[in-house]
């Protein structure tokens, strides 16, 4: 896992370092974690307890696809990528899941509100199309 983690973690920071900033700022909170973003992403994991290591892998996999495809419709920087991150495990881990956690646990693990989850996860299917499919040829 923390191969998985190594790549994920320095995508966003590329994306973050990367980023055309565009003014659609829908991601964004009055609350940021003060946490790394390597951190961050540990402490969903943990408590966000994933039985099956490869269905992880997946949720990981999945997610970096989520926010790749959202990086053309929202601004990516170290205010939105908490939440961006956060969101976008969620949905991967709710699609890819049998037993999952209440969206309400989950805002707790990422430190929000479940309102400000509630909304982000919406925002996120409608950007997305609600084709949360991701097509994997060979990992």
């Amino acid at each position: 896992m923390n191969n998985i983690l190594h790549i994920y973690t320095t995508f966003v920071y590329n994306l973050i370092k990367n980023n055309i900033n565009i003014d659609k700022k829908d991601f964004y909170s009055n609350s940021i974690p003060q946490l790394t973003i390597e951190y961050y992403i540990n402490r969903i994991l943990r408590y966000m307890y994933i039985e099956n290591k490869e269905e992880e892998y997946y949720v990981m996999i999945f997610s970096m696809e989520y926010i790749n495809r959202l990086r053309e419709h929202v601004s990516i920087d170290k205010i939105s990528i908490y939440n961006i991150i956060m969101t976008c495990i969620l949905v991967s881990y709710k699609f890819l899941c049998d037993d999952t956690y209440s969206n309400k646990y989950c805002a707790l693990i990422g430190g929000m509100s479940l309102q400000e989850l509630n909304q982000f996860e919406i925002l996120l299917l409608k950007i997305l199309d609600w084709d949360l499919n991701v097509e994997i040829s060979s990992l």
